[in-house]
C-alpha cells in the first residue's frame, strides 16, 4: 500500500494537481508573471530571465484556438523584490512539497542550478529554557544560507560537514534570540534542548533576515542541518520537503525547467506504482513569484480598483477647475485691463491648483496612514510579507507627485485659456452672464460620463465579490463547528514506537472526555480547517479489479471522530476499538467516495482495496455524509476514514477534537490538565476553536469584498458629487434662461423634468459605457468568485439601478432649486 505523507499545502489530490498544472508558469526577471509560457513556445516564443531591475512589463502574444488575432497580456511589478542579492535568479520548485528522492536527483541531474536545497519545516518543543515551548525549526540541507547570500551576526551559519558531525547544531533567528531568549550574548556555544535532544548553538542569523515564508508556511526560530541520507527518509512517497535553488549566472529558466521535467519522468519509470494515475507536474517558477502567488491576483485587483478612484478623482478636479475658470472670467478680463501679463494670470492659477492639490495630497497620505494601519489589522494571518506593508518614501513621493501632477495636468488647461482671453471680450460677456461655451459643456458632460462608467466598473467588482462571500458563508460545511476545540499535539519526542503512542491516544481522549462540560473527545492526525504542518496520506481506492482505480485521501482516526465533529453517520456504524484486530479491516467513507466506488449499489459491507502492488482489503463499515475538509470552496476531494490504530500511529501526530455541551471558556485550561495529567513533559502551544477556524478559512475573501466595497462606496460619493457639481452649476448658469421660461408660464415640474432630462441622458450614457467595461473587467474576477458567473445578471442589475438611482438624487436636488425661483427677482437681477 503506497502512502503519501504531505503537509497542508501540498496537493493532496489528482484534481487538485490539474490545478497546479494550470499554474504551469515561468516567471521572468523575478516579477513578471507568463501564464501561458507554454503556448508561447509552442508559437516559437520565449519566455527568458531578465534582470532584476526589470520595471517595464512583459508582453506575451499567443495564438488562440478560435481566433487569429493576437492578445497582450501585460502585468506589471505588483511587489516589491526579496530581500536576497540576486532574487531573480532564486528559483522555486513549485508544487507544495517533494520527496528526498526527488531531491537528490534534482540535486544531480540539475546542471542550470548553482545549487539547489530543501527545507524540511517542522516544530520541535524546547525544554529547559523556562515553560515548555514550542518552536519552529526548519531543518535545511548543505548551502542553504549561501544560497540565500546571508552572513552571520554571531557566530557562524551552517556548514556542509554539520549533517554528519559529531554534534547536533542550531542557528537561531535574530527575533527568537531576542525575545524568547532575551538576547543573551553567551548564547552561541551554549546548548539547547529540543525533543529531549542536546543542540549547540553555533550562530545567530542577522537581525534583517527573513526566510522565504513559502519555503516553511510558518515563523522560524531557528534551523538545524538536515541530513537526508538516513533510510526511513528514502521513501518515494513522502512529500515533505521545500525545493529551490539559484540559477547559474547565463542559466535560463526554460532549461531548468525540461531539466526538472526530466527528472519527473526518470521517476515516473522508476515508481509507476506511484505516478500510474497521477500526472506530477512541478513548475519552476521565481521565489518571488511563489512568495506572492496567493496574493498577487488581490493586490493587482486592488491596484486597479485604487487606478479607477484616482480616475474619478481627477474627473472631478477638472469638472471643478472648469467652473472655477468660467466663475472668474470677469475676474481675470479686470486683472488683464488693469496690466497683468498673460504668464501672470497663468502662473497665478497654476499656483492656486496645485497648492489646493498639495493641501489634498497631504490630507489623503493622513488618511493612508490610517488606512495602511486597519489594513494590516484586518489581513488574515499568513499573508505574505504582512509586516513590510509600510507608507515609505515611495509611496508618499508617488502620493505628492500624483497630487501635484493632477494639479498642474487640470489646471494648466484653463490658465492657459483664461491667460489667452480677450480682456474687452471678457468684461462684455461677464457682464452679459452669458452661459459657458458649447465645447466647455461637452467637456463637463464627457467627465461626468466618464466618471459614472468608472463607478459602475467598481461597484460591479465589489458587487460581484460581495455576492460570491455571501454565497461562501452560507456554505454548509457539513459539520457542526459550534462548541468544538482542536488541540495538535507532537508525540516525536516522547514515543517511539506505535504502541506507545497508541495508548498514550486513548489515555488522553479518555481524559479529556470525563471533563465536565466535554460531551465528546475523538483523535485523528488532522480535523477539517485544521493542519499546521499536518496532512494525510492519499492513494489509489478500487472495488474490483476489473474496475479504474479512484485516487482518495485517507485520514487515520479515533471512534467518536464523527461524533465530535458533528457529522452525520448515513449508514452503518462507527469504529470501535477492536476494528484494528478484523480482518479485512474497516472503513468509512463518504457518501461521494461510496457512490463512486459502488455506484448505485449499497456500500455498507462491500469490500475494495487501496493500493495497488501491495494492496489491502477493507471493508466498509459506515457511510458518512459528505463534508469540508480544507475549505469552504473545495469539494473535489474523496476521503476515506481508517481506525487510528492500524493505519495512523506510525505518524507521530495527533490532534484532539473535543465537544463541549455549552460556553468555551475556561475549557481550555481544564483540557490542558487533563493533557498533563497523561504527560506533563508535552507542550500545548494552543487550543483554538473550530469555528474560529472556519470564520479563518474566509478571511482572505472577506477582507477583499470589504476593501473593495469601500473603494466602490468611494466611487458612488465621488461620482455623486460630480454630477450633483455639474448639475448645480449647469443650474445656476441657466438661471436667466429657466427664470424666462418660468415667466412664460412654463411651470415648475416642467422645468424639473427638463432639468433631470438632461442629467439622466447623461448618466445613462455612462451606465451604458460602464456596463461594458464592467462586463470585460469581470473576467479578472473568475478566479476569485464562488458560485455565481462574473457575468451575473442579478448583480449587474442590481448596481445599475443603484448607480442609476444615486445619480437621480443627484440630479433631482439642482433641479428641485428652479421651484424655489422667482421669475421676477431672476429677471431684475439678471
Amino acid at each position: 500500500m503506497a502512502r503519501v505523507w504531505c503537509r497542508p499545502f501540498a496537493t493532496c489530490t489528482a484534481a487538485s494537481t490539474t490545478a497546479v498544472a494550470t499554474r504551469r508558469s515561468l516567471l521572468c526577471g523575478g516579477e513578471l508573471w507568463c501564464r501561458l509560457s507554454r503556448l508561447a513556445r509552442r508559437n516559437g516564443l520565449a519566455c527568458s530571465a531578465g534582470p532584476a531591475s526589470c520595471l517595464t512589463h512583459l508582453v506575451v502574444v499567443h495564438r488562440t484556438w478560435r481566433i487569429g488575432w493576437a492578445r497582450t497580456f501585460v502585468l506589471r511589478r505588483a511587489l516589491k523584490r526579496l530581500p536576497y542579492p540576486d532574487p531573480e535568479r532564486l528559483l522555486y520548485l513549485d508544487h507544495g512539497s517533494h520527496t528526498v528522492p526527488d531531491f537528490q536527483m534534482w540535486r544531480e541531474r540539475a546542471g542550470s542550478f548553482e545549487r539547489i536545497v530543501a527545507v524540511w519545516p517542522r516544530q520541535m518543543d524546547m525544554l529547559g529554557e523556562g515553560a515548555p515551548t514550542r518552536v519552529g525549526v526548519a531543518g535545511v540541507t548543505a548551502g542553504y544560507f549561501d544560497v540565500l547570500g546571508m552572513r552571520p551576526f554571531r557566530g557562524r551559519l551552517l556548514q556542509d560537514a554539520d549533517s554528519h558531525g559529531p554534534e547536533q547544531v542550531v542557528v537561531l533567528a535574530y527575533s527568537f534570540w531576542m525575545t524568547r531568549l532575551g538576547g543573551e550574548e553567551s548564547i552561541v556555544g551554549r546548548s539547547l534542548l529540543l525533543d529531549n535532544a542536546s543542540y549547540q548553538v553555533v550562530g545567530i542569523a542577522p537581525p534583517g533576515f527573513r526566510p522565504p515564508r513559502r519555503l516553511s508556511r510558518m515563523d522560524v526560530d531557528m534551523w538545524r542541518p538536515e541530513d537526508l541520507s538516513l533510510a526511513e527518509l528514502q521513501i518515494e512517497t513522502r512529500y515533505m520537503l521545500s525545493v529551490f535553488g539559484r540559477l547559474r549566472e547565463g542559466a535560463r529558466i526554460e532549461t531548468a525547467q525540461a531539466e526538472v521535467d526530466a527528472v519527473i519522468a526518470a521517476m515516473a519509470e522508476r515508481y509507476p506504482e506511484q505516478y500510474e494515475s497521477w500526472h506530477r507536474v512541478v513548475p519552476v517558477i521565481t521565489l518571488h513569484a511563489a512568495e506572492i502567488s496567493e496574493a498577487r491576483e488581490p493586490v493587482l485587483m486592488l491596484f486597479g480598483a485604487v487606478g479607477l478612484m484616482l480616475m474619478i478623482a481627477c474627473a472631478n478636479v477638472a469638472n471643478l477647475f472648469l467652473a472655477r475658470s468660467t466663475d472668474r472670467e470677469r475676474e481675470i478680463a479686470v486683472r488683464s485691463a488693469l496690466g497683468a501679463s498673460r504668464t501672470r494670470i497663468a502662473v497665478q492659477l497654476l499656483t492656486e491648483s496645485v497648492s489646493l492639490a498639495l493641501v489634498g495630497g497631504f490630507v489623503g497620505i493622513a488618511v493612508a496612514y490610517a488606512g495602511v494601519q486597519a489594513l494590516i489589522q484586518a489581513a488574515p494571518s499568513g499573508t505574505p510579507r504582512l509586516h513590510e506593508i509600510a507608507l515609505d518614501y515611495r509611496v508618499l513621493g508617488f502620493a505628492l507627485g500624483a497630487a501635484v501632477l493632477t494639479g498642474i495636468l487640470f489646471g494648466l488647461a484653463p490658465a492657459l485659456y483664461a491667460a489667452r482671453a480677450d480682456a474687452i471680450r471678457g468684461l462684455r460677456d461677464a457682464s452679459s452672464r452669458t452661459s459657458p461655451g458649447r465645447m466647455r459643456v461637452k467637456l463637463k458632460r464627457a467627465l461626468v460620463v466618464g466618471e459614472i462608467a468608472v463607478a459602475l466598473v467598481l461597484l460591479v467588482g465589489a458587487g460581484l465579490l460581495f455576492n460570491s462571500f455571501v454565497r461562501l458563508t452560507m456554505v454548509e460545511p457539513g459539520f457542526d463547528p459550534q462548541h468544538v476545540l482542536a488541540i495538535e499535539l507532537d508525540l516525536s519526542s516522547l514515543f517511539e514506537s506505535d504502541a506507545e503512542r497508541v495508548q498514550f491516544m486513548r489515555d488522553v481522549v479518555d481524559r479529556t472526555r470525563a471533563v465536565p462540560g466535554v460531551q465528546q473527545t475523538a483523535a485523528g492526525w488532522v480535523i477539517p480547517f485544521g493542519g499546521n504542518g499536518r496532512c494525510c496520506w492519499m492513494t489509489n481506492a478500487a472495488a474490483g479489479e476489473a474496475s479504474d482505480s479512484t485516487r482518495v485521501v485517507v485520514h487515520a482516526v479515533s471512534p467518536g471522530y464523527f461524533a465530535a465533529l458533528g457529522v452525520a453517520l448515513v449508514q452503518g456504524r462507527d469504529f470501535d476499538w477492536q476494528d484494528d484486530e478484523n480482518e479485512p479491516a474497516a472503513a468509512i467513507v463518504t457518501r461521494a467516495l461510496a457512490a463512486r466506488l459502488f455506484q448505485d449499489q449499497s456500500a455498507l459491507g462491500r469490500t475494495f482495496t487501496i493500493g495497488r502492488r501491495s494492496a489491502t482489503a477493507l471493508r466498509v463499515v459506515g457511510v458518512v455524509d459528505d463534508f469540508k475538509f480544507w475549505s469552504l470552496s473545495r469539494d473535489e476531494d474523496l476521503d476515506m476514514f481508517l481506525p487510528f490504530e492500524g493505519f495512523g500511529a506510525d505518524i507521530p501526530f495527533i490532534t484532539l477534537a473535543v465537544r463541549a455541551g455549552g460556553e468555551l471558556e475556561g475549557l481550555g485550561g481544564q483540557l490542558r490538565e487533563a493533557i498533563w495529567s497523561v504527560e506533563s513533559r508535552l507542550p500545548i502551544p494552543q487550543v483554538l476553536s473550530l469555528d474560529s477556524q472556519v470564520s479563518q478559512s474566509i478571511a482572505e475573501p472577506r477582507l477583499l469584498s470589504i476593501l473593495l466595497l469601500a473603494f466602490a462606496g468611494f466611487a458612488i460619493l465621488l461620482a455623486a458629487g460630480g454630477i450633483y457639481g455639474t448639475m448645480l452649476y449647469s443650474v445656476t448658469q441657466r438661471t436667466q434662461e429657466l427664470g424666462i421660461r418660468l415667466a412664460l408660464g412654463a411651470s415648475s415640474g416642467r422645468i424639473v423634468r427638463h432639468v433631470l432630462a438632461g442629467g439622466m441622458v447623461v448618466a445613462g450614457v455612462g451606465l451604458v459605457l460602464g456596463l461594458a467595461g464592467s462586463y470585460a473587467a469581470s473576467q479578472v474576477l473568475a478566479s476569485q468568485v464562488f458560485g455565481i458567473s462574473p457575468h451575473d445578471l442579478p448583480t449587474y442589475v442590481a448596481v445599475t439601478l443603484l448607480l442609476g438611482f444615486i445619480a437621480l438624487i443627484a440630479c433631482y436636488i439642482p433641479a428641485r432649486r428652479i421651484t424655489s425661483l422667482d421669475p421676477a427677482m431672476t429677471l431684475r437681477d439678471e
